[in-house]
């Protein structure tokens, strides 16, 4: 019975080991992806708005 009891708690602790590095492996991945979106939107080219430089250019005359 004593031998039970210990593969049960090594069985419990093992897999609750299991649960928490998967919890910290998805929010690493979690972090890297939105570091990664980020990333992706500073380096695109900013949208150039030309009707408002038209105005604005109308404007100044």
């Amino acid at each position: 019975m004593k031998n039970f009891f210990i593969t049960l708690g090594i069985i419990v602790y093992m897999s609750f080991m299991f649960v928490m590095a998967g919890s910290v492996i998805l929010s690493d991945v979690q972090n890297q992806n939105q570091q990664l979106e980020s990333k992706a939107s500073n380096d695109l080219p900013q949208k150039v708005d030309l009707k408002n430089m038209e105005d604005q250019l109308s404007f100044n005359k």
